[in-house]
């Protein structure tokens, strides 16, 4: 067997019985605390992988990968080099959009992501300068 039918048989199975393989991962962890906590520490590109698919779905840690090698590490909104970049969704959707710094990030988020409360902000700028 190829290594990659072995791989593709191996997806298939964690796909079908995701939550029986989720619970054993959970528990094995549980057993094992100090051999978890090495694995997490040898492999924290992983573990970061790992936790953003977990967070927005499959694929999220491509998209993350994608955006920083294509935005060149800048946030999309005022292109700071970023040290932590987030990856911003639209929180109806969950769709994946790009980058921003922490303070972008803030600001949309406290905005609601609505365009018309960021228009009358921007307006409110204008009017106030």
């Amino acid at each position: 067997m190829t290594k990659e039918r072995r791989r593709k048989i191996q997806r298939d199975y964690r796909m079908r019985h995701l939550a029986r393989v989720r619970r054993r991962t959970r528990e094995w962890a549980r057993r094992h605390p100090e051999r978890s906590r090495r694995w997490r520490k040898r492999n924290p590109k992983r573990v970061f992988a790992i936790k953003l698919n977990h967070r927005y779905g499959r694929g999220a840690s491509e998209h993350y990968m994608k955006q920083l090698k294509k935005q060149k590490g800048r946030c999309a909104i005022c292109r700071v080099k970023m040290k932590r970049p987030e990856l911003d969704h639209c929180h109806r959707t969950m769709r994946l959009r790009k980058l921003l710094c922490r303070s972008c990030n803030l600001g949309l988020g406290n905005f609601k992501d609505k365009a018309a409360l960021l228009r009358r902000a921007l307006k409110y700028l204008k009017e106030s300068a």
